[in-house]
């Protein structure tokens, strides 16, 4: 059977193309349990910049609770042109890693016995956290309005990714998408949907054009949703 994808474009409230197909059911693994963890530095670069979001790691921990890797990881916003090997980027999913690196669990359990699991830990990054003073001479602040009068002139679809397809991955991503005044992609955070689809809903959504955005006369940086949903 052809994949499947709908686009659901969620901007101030409007949507196109309404999300219907259904995520099969899963089979639940059993999960080691995160003991504790130090928080993540912030690296001083990406929280300059303005930097910030959600970041998943995948972890593996064998049947002594031990970490055997933290890897994978995806977020927080990937910066469209620069992309992922923007050394900011690459700073703040360093810092995720080495804090998990430290991190201790209890090992999973199925019938009475530990074993060996994969776990995904999260953490977000919030650049305006603790920041009393403006953003940095240069940055550009993103103007909050109640609406977009931005309409979406291509969406292009994301591929299915093969890994996601031979574990049957599925269901909604939804990605949070900064347009710039020309009404390109800026910038694309995932910020849910199952792990193994974030990325190739990122880079669908950095391919995505939009009609710019005017306020009062003069276009602006504005934010919205998009949502993929995968159906193998």
């Amino acid at each position: 059977m052809a994949d499947r994808f709908c686009i659901l474009l969620v901007i101030a409230g409007i949507f196109v193309c309404p999300a219907t197909a259904q995520e099969p059911s899963a089979t639940v693994l059993p999960q080691p349990t995160l003991v504790s963890a130090p928080a993540p530095i912030y690296p001083k670069e990406a929280k300059d910049a303005g930097l910030g979001g959600r970041i998943v790691v995948r972890v593996v921990v064998d049947e002594t609770g031990a970490i055997v890797s933290v890897d994978n990881p995806i977020g927080p916003a990937q910066l469209c042109k620069s992309g992922d090997n923007d050394p900011r980027i690459v700073a703040l999913r360093n810092a995720l890693i080495e804090a998990i690196k430290q991190a201790k669990f209890s090992p999973a359990m199925k019938d009475g016995r530990p074993v060996k699991s994969i776990t995904y830990i999260g953490s977000t990054f919030d650049a305006e956290a603790d920041r009393p003073d403006p953003p940095p001479p240069g940055q550009k602040k993103i103007v909050k309005v109640d609406f977009i009068t931005g309409k979406a002139v291509s969406l292009p679809k994301p591929p299915y990714p093969p890994p996601a397809r031979a574990s049957r991955a599925s269901g909604p991503v939804s990605v949070r998408i900064v347009v710039d005044e020309s009404g390109d992609v800026f910038a694309a955070e995932p910020v849910s949907g199952h792990p193994q689809l974030r990325g190739a809903a990122a880079a669908a959504a950095c391919l995505a054009k939009f009609t710019p955005t005017i306020l009062e006369g003069k276009p602006v940086r504005v934010t919205g949703i998009i949502t993929y949903v995968f159906s193998p």
